[in-house]
């Protein structure tokens, strides 16, 4: 005994294009009947027929990387943390300068780099760009305690600042400066 055979049911995709198919087909055979075209008029239609598709594709490609330069000129610019020198002193003044303009959430992100960076020359903690905050700490745990809590107070703000969990404003900015600053008194040698 076999079991019953089980039909495949067409989606409405395939439905629709079945439908839109036998429509193209009625169209020419009720088309062709009428005109009387030669091999000459049928190549210079071909012809016409590929100009129009290589126009339709050309057309495409122009939008599509119009849109995306608009895109790349609508995105801002990205903002580096660290500057070439490799100086703790330089990202302090730089993120001094971001909040004496009003960008503290750029003058906070900038104060933790330089925290990272004068914690790395100080020899406390080897700065990787892979590091998370954690691993950070409990580097600073181990090598240097007393500095832990300044940092963590510093890495909360920066959390804020960088992940935008609230705004950030000249409160916490003088908060994270604080921080900064006893974290500093802390590690010097």
């Amino acid at each position: 005994m076999h079991p019953p055979a089980v039909q495949a049911h067409a989606s409405w995709w395939q439905l629709f294009a079945q439908w839109l198919g036998d429509r193209w087909n009625d169209f020419f055979h009720r088309l062709f009947p009428h005109l009387r075209i030669n091999a000459h008029g049928a190549a210079i239609a071909g012809d016409l027929v590929v100009l129009a598709c290589v126009a339709i594709v050309a057309i495409a490609a122009v939008r599509l990387l119009s849109s995306l330069q608009s895109l790349h000129e609508r995105r801002p610019a990205s903002i580096g943390l660290t500057v070439p020198a490799r100086s703790a002193h330089a990202l302090l003044v730089a993120a001094m300068q971001s909040a004496e303009s009003s960008a503290y959430g750029h003058a906070v992100r900038l104060l933790f780099a330089a925290a990272v960076t004068l914690l790395d020359l100080r020899g406390i903690v080897t700065e990787e760009r892979s590091a998370t905050i954690n691993e950070l700490r409990r580097a600073l745990h181990t090598r240097n305690a007393a500095a832990e809590a300044p940092f963590l107070e510093l890495a909360r703000a920066y959390t804020s600042a960088a992940y935008a969990e609230r705004p950030v404003d000249a409160a916490l900015w003088q908060h994270a400066k604080s921080a900064y600053d006893l974290l500093s008194e802390r590690v010097r040698t």
